[in-house]
Order: C-alpha cells, then sequence, then structure tokens
C-alpha cells in the first residue's frame, strides 16, 4: 500500500494539472483511507429473518477489510522473505493495528 500511495503521489506531481481539471475534488489521498470508523456493537446489531440471524451489512463490509488487510499482511511478508528483508512499509503503512483492532 505504501508503495501504491507513492506511485499515485508521483503521478499527481507529474500529471497534477489534467488530473485537478478531470477530478478537481480529488487530491492523492482520497484513493487511500487511513482509519475504518466503526460504531460500537449496540448500533450494529444481528438482523433477525425469520429463525435465522444475519451479520449488519456493516459487520460484512469490515470482515472484508479486515480479510484484505491480512492478505495484504501476508503478501508483504512473502515479498520481504523472498527479497531478502523488509523493505519498508510494515503494518503501520499497510494501516494495520489499533482502528482495524478496535472492532
Amino acid at each position: 500500500p505504501w508503495q501504491a500511495r507513492k506511485d499515485v503521489e508521483e503521478l499527481w506531481a507529474v500529471e497534477g494539472d489534467l488530473l485537478r481539471r478531470l477530478y478537481p475534488s480529488i487530491t492523492p489521498a482520497a484513493f487511500f483511507q487511513e482509519v475504518v470508523v466503526v460504531p460500537p456493537n449496540r448500533f450494529r446489531p444481528p438482523a433477525k429473518v425469520g429463525d435465522q440471524l444475519f451479520d449488519h451489512s456493516q459487520n460484512v463490509w469490515l470482515g472484508k477489510i479486515l480479510t484484505a488487510m491480512e492478505t495484504l499482511h501476508r503478501i508483504k511478508a512473502q515479498w520481504d522473505e523472498q527479497n531478502g528483508g523488509a523493505a519498508g512499509g510494515g503494518a503501520e503503512a499497510a494501516g494495520g493495528g489499533e482502528a482495524a483492532s478496535a472492532a
């Protein structure tokens, strides 16, 4: 993720005039999210349909975000292992840590 952010920022630096004309309200930061705000469980109750319980839709999306983060961490670990060490970034750069674990 840190490399993608760097690439988008470099693209904006080189092609900023065109991109600002095409997307006047968007900056490079719009493509990346540092924190995922999650309301407390009491505001995300399960839905009951007949005899079945279903997760609240926000819980489903949160699960998908957490799964994607885990996948990115595994890919980065494999990359680092194959290339002889960390290339920078780490869990902090991938957005891991406190916000996701607070859910």
